[in-house]
């Protein structure tokens, strides 16, 4: 097989290739206005375009087209924008911040200012959440506690595995928590073990095993073209607390139809929706809008406490500590769960209908205009140009329909001429879209997608050919054959995926007469694929791990790696009686 050329040469000029190709099928007028934004370096302005108004058209067909045209860069990092997103971020943190104060005062000030239809709804929502959560049990609480697979506070992202945090030299905690985590990790003789502590029982850890930190640190990771999103990293133990705290919440909110573990209701809720019965909404900055003294009006007493405890109230940005007047951020473990508890008990409280997933609404129609001044009265604001009432379209949980029909867009997010991995995802975005059925609902968007993918099997071609010369009806006759009929023998280094499995990036799929696998392609660069081994014996960080749960946990949990070892399967352990 022919080696990867350098991207930096042999991808000269392929993404304007691919925009023109994108935007000259689609055709529309929408489409030609994107096209020039994007030809003559005026990407800030591509990229703030507002999406086409789903009022003014009465079919699919037309609206894919304006609406792809209009967001097909709207996530791109690449694009020479001049807009400092990390900047603007950090503006929309302090804006969120000030927002949450005024709702804090706006609370605690409700006995004087407050009428009583408030004041009556206020309690009914109280009413909602307690018998929502019910008490709150320890033994399962402990169960539960856990990480996910992200950076801490001390831990950067790179030394984020289970085994580093369990094995860490001082486990970061704030000094709210302290005790609490003492108490939890010296219940854990597993673990105790794993850190060189021979307990035969309960005990209390000394205090030089831990690190007390007075804050979580504030960081920003991308969101779109436009802007970037902010998320705070919390210390280590805080977070193994929160973990289970947000578990047994997701778990009691399965009790009212709420499953934060499944966002399929939504997104078929959005299509029904699309056909005029229910409404689909937004909201902007749920998160960091989420006050203080609103989950302490809210939440029952003995949860209370253990939310209060185990949140940071002060954050870390840049060196600069302000005490935060949210109760808590992206980041923390339990913010998703709690946040879509407070938004279904806020909007069950007046309205008919309500399913959340976090700040993904959907509501009766007749109830949007009650359901906004109920969040509004609590400090969230809708997101307009995310949220539809009215009309032929509706969006949630990452689903666009409009009359029922999937118009979901293609979202292009890496240069692929940036490195193969980026070239391959890009190449198999367009050819798995191409092939779901909303592609069929106009012939432009269908010759668009598919003259995008010649257009990258082009440029992969002139590379591979290097140094021969072939013309461009040649290589483009070439490209459309590789795409066509499956044909191996030359290396494009297109997986053409016809099934429903999954696509491991790094993994070489060798095709053989009868096409196994279903992918008309060679080769996949990115993670070697999992398979099933024991867990060495010198693992006892490993073993540790799983056997803080019961009755049975996955060993991988997406972490996978533990020194030289290879990669682990889901492998069921039972917990000790």
């Amino acid at each position: 097989m022919a080696q990867l050329p350098d991207y930096s040469t042999a991808f000269n000029g392929l993404n304007e290739h691919i925009a023109f190709a994108l935007f000259k099928n689609l055709g529309s007028p929408r489409a030609l206005t994107c096209w020039m934004l994007y030809k003559y370096g005026e990407h800030d302005q591509l990229v703030k375009l507002d999406a086409p108004d789903p009022l003014l058209y009465e079919d699919a067909g037309s609206y894919l087209i304006d609406y792809q045209a209009t967001l097909a860069y709207r996530k791109c990092e690449f694009l020479g924008t001049t807009v400092d997103k990390r900047d603007l971020a950090a503006q929309k943190l302090a804006a969120s911040e000030r927002k949450c104060a005024s709702t804090n005062q706006r609370i605690l000030d409700r006995n004087s200012s407050w009428d009583a239809a408030a004041l009556d709804r206020h309690d009914v929502i109280k009413r909602k959440i307690s018998r929502i959560l019910g008490s709150l049990d320890l033994d399962e609480l402990h169960d539960h506690f856990g990480w996910g697979p992200g950076a801490t506070a001390t831990l950067p992202r790179k030394m984020a595995t289970p085994v580093d945090k369990l094995l860490t030299k001082h486990i970061s905690v704030t000094a709210s928590a302290f005790q609490t985590a003492r108490s939890v990790i010296g219940r854990d003789l597993h673990w105790l073990r794993a850190r060189g502590i021979d307990a035969d029982g309960p005990c209390s850890l000394l205090e030089c095993e831990f690190e007390i930190v007075n804050a979580n640190k504030v960081t920003f990771v991308p969101k779109d073209a436009r802007c970037d999103r902010s998320i705070a990293m919390e210390p280590t133990a805080n977070l193994f607390l929160q973990k289970g705290i947000g578990a047994l919440i997701r778990k009691r909110l399965r009790r009212v139809g709420v499953d934060l573990n499944d966002q399929s209701k939504n997104q078929h809720l959005a299509k029904v929706g699309s056909l005029g019965s229910l409404a689909t909404l937004d909201l902007s900055a749920a998160s960091d809008s989420v006050s203080y003294q609103l989950v302490s009006s809210l939440v029952p007493d003995d949860w209370w406490l253990w939310l209060s405890r185990t949140r940071s109230a002060y954050s870390d940005l840049d060196g600069a500590v302000t005490r935060n007047e949210k109760f808590s951020s992206m980041g923390n473990g339990f913010t998703f769960e709690l946040e879509s508890l407070l938004f279904y008990a806020i909007c069950k409280s007046v309205a008919q209908f309500v399913s959340v997933y976090g700040d993904d609404i959907v509501c009766d129609t007749e109830s949007v205009e009650a359901v906004t001044e109920a969040l509004q009265f609590y400090g969230f604001d809708l997101n307009k140009s995310k949220s539809f009432s009215a009309g032929h379209f509706r969006e949630s949980c990452g689903s666009h329909y409009f009359k029922g029909i999937d118009v979901k867009p293609i979202y292009i997010t890496v240069d692929p001429s940036g490195s193969a991995g980026d070239y391959h995802h890009l190449c198999n975005s367009l050819l798995h879209s191409r092939e779901t059925h909303r592609w069929h609902l106009a012939s432009a968007a269908y010759t668009a997608a598919r003259e995008c993918i010649i257009a990258c099997a082009v440029g992969k071609f002139l590379s591979v050919y290097n140094g021969e010369s072939i013309s461009y009806r040649d290589t483009r006759q070439r490209a459309v054959m590789k795409l066509r009929n499956g044909d191996c023998t030359l290396p494009t280094g297109i997986a053409y995926n016809r099934s429903d499995e999954v696509i491991l990036k790094n993994a070489s799929y060798a095709r053989d007469e009868h096409g196994a696998n279903g992918h008309e392609g060679v080769t996949l660069r990115g993670l070697q694929l999992r398979q099933e081994t024991e867990v060495l014996p010198w693992a006892e960080a490993y073993y540790a791990y799983t056997m803080r749960f019961r009755p049975v946990t996955p060993i991988s949990n997406g972490f996978a790696k533990y020194g030289g070892a290879r990669y682990v399967e889901k492998r069921v352990v039972h917990r000790h009686a």
